[in-house]
């Protein structure tokens, strides 16, 4: 990834794998950058 790439924001997932039989996969979370949402949304 370069300089030129904005970051989206963190991806975070358990140490050990936690399946989820609700959404029937395996667990994860994406916290997007505030700054990013704002960016995309200007070129929108």
């Amino acid at each position: 990834m370069t300089a030129e790439h904005p970051r989206e924001g963190l991806v975070i997932r358990p140490k050990e794998p936690v399946y989820s039989k609700t959404i029937e996969a395996y667990l994860s979370m994406k916290a997007v950058s505030n700054r990013y949402l704002a960016k995309k949304a200007k070129k929108e």
